[in-house]
């Protein structure tokens, strides 16, 4: 983990500063787009002024197998169209230039066809397509495509799994295969496919891939159609069509929220490989503008399309802490006015002293502690741009690890009483446990967390 570099630091430095005399304005503004987390508001007219580009965002509503609602970036979702290398774009959609929606689109198709699909960038698709006898690359919203059901597409690697010559589990291995990697399929014989992965043949067993029959509604083959099922992979099989509904989490777990905002409550996490059903979208549009010696800015400007009904306004959530409330406050040594707080409730942070915006990941007091360079440390996470964004620094196996033997352990609940880092080097880091009852350990890193020692 590195620290941002002295620009980047410096546009976050003079943006927070530059946000603290316009906190009371209407518009909530981002560092990047779908934040979870607002750092000031600056005046719409002043944005709209500044603006510079516009673009858009498409949220999903997806209901889980255990039947719960909630919200996720299209951008984060694995789509039907991701199992595919041929797509069909109907005749009269557009192809742009690149992937943005507000740039005049290079080409509107006469006709249907078929396209080649190249690479995705969030809700956009890079395609190859005819054009009289040339073939021309563009880009297309992924809500224009449709998977063409002839397309022999592409398996997903489950698990980090490895390409064997023979499909036998004790045969030569050819290449390691991590988790979320697609593999072209060929063929398939008893429980193993044959199929290319960077240009090498090989096996794969079918039960650690993820194929296109997963996300079928039918599939065809030489004798009819049938339910998709794996073991039609053994037959001839000459189409696969796509459930439209169909929603995955791929290789990462995907949290859904009660809206379509991230900073709003999550409602529930779904574990990677997951299949889940769409139910509606709501397009964001974002824009991102420019203000002298500040830098570039995001902002949520409007809903431009929904098929759900959302009551939802992005609001800031001020509040007062009472002083009885606040167990610890650390001053930003670099942010003019800006402090955190440590309070019963949670970790806020301020840049009057009497208005406490939450820091989202903390639901209680935490211990802070900010170095010279201003790094924020709160309990076991660290800020590198003071507060808007926290990692995980402490891995408590490896702290453990550092114990010379494990009859220094005591049974009992682990509590953070300080986290020391080194004012000049932040990376250095003294960390004081209670352990269980009675027992008080310290330990040190010298490289932010990957490694421990006792002191």
């Amino acid at each position: 983990m590195t620290l941002h570099n002295s620009n980047m630091g410096l546009k976050i430095i003079s943006f927070l500063l530059f946000s603290f005399n316009l906190w009371a304005q209407d518009r909530p503004v981002f560092l990047k787009p779908n934040n979870p987390a607002p750092t000031g508001h600056f005046d719409l007219k002043l944005l709209e002024r500044k603006a510079i580009s516009f673009d858009q965002f498409e949220w999903l509503w997806v209901r889980d197998a255990q039947g719960k609602n909630g919200w996720m970036l299209k951008s984060s979702a694995l789509l039907p169209l991701d199992f595919s290398r041929q797509a069909v774009l109907a005749k009269g959609e557009s192809v742009h230039v690149s992937p943005r929606e507000y740039e005049l689109p290079q080409k509107t198709l006469e006709q249907s066809q078929v396209v080649t699909l190249l690479e995705r960038y969030r809700d956009w698709y890079k395609i190859i397509y005819k054009e009289k006898t040339a073939n021309v690359q563009g880009w297309v919203r992924e809500r224009h495509l449709s998977p063409y059901s002839k397309d022999g597409g592409y398996f997903f690697s489950m698990i980090d799994t490895e390409l064997r010559q023979f499909p036998q589990m004790k045969a030569k291995v050819l290449k390691k295969i991590e988790a979320g990697q697609a593999i072209i399929p060929l063929n398939t014989k008893d429980s193993w496919a044959l199929v290319i992965f960077e240009g090498q043949r090989g096996y794969i067993p079918m039960t650690q891939i993820k194929s296109r029959m997963d996300i079928a509604i039918k599939v065809r083959t030489d004798k009819g159609y049938f339910k998709p099922h794996p073991e039609l992979y053994q037959s001839s099989v000459l189409e696969i069509f796509a459930n439209p509904i169909w929603v995955g989490t791929g290789a990462f777990s995907v949290e859904l929220k009660a809206k379509p905002d991230m900073g709003s409550q999550t409602v529930s996490v779904i574990p990677p490989w997951q299949s889940l059903a769409k139910q509606g979208y709501s397009i964001k549009k974002w824009g991102k503008s420019h203000i002298p010696q500040w830098g570039e800015l995001w902002w949520p400007e409007s809903t431009l399309e929904s098929d759900v009904e959302i009551i939802q306004e992005r609001q800031i959530q001020l509040t007062q802490l009472n002083p009885a409330q606040i167990y610890q406050i650390e001053k930003s040594p670099i942010v003019k006015d800006l402090k955190f707080a440590s309070a019963t409730h949670g970790v806020y942070r301020s840049f009057d002293g009497q208005n406490w915006y939450p820091l989202s990941p903390f639901k209680n007091g935490h211990p802070i502690k900010v170095a010279r360079n201003g790094t924020l440390f709160v309990g076991d996470q660290v800020s590198f741009d003071h507060g808007e964004s926290f990692h995980h620094f402490i891995r408590w196996d490896k702290v453990f690890e550092s114990l010379p033997s494990n009859d220094l352990l005591t049974k009992g609940p682990i509590q953070i009483l300080n986290v020391e880092p080194h004012q000049e080097n932040p990376t250095q880091v003294t960390l004081s446990l209670k352990v269980g009852s009675n027992k008080y350990m310290q330990f040190y890193t010298p490289d932010l967390g990957k490694s421990w020692r006792l002191r």
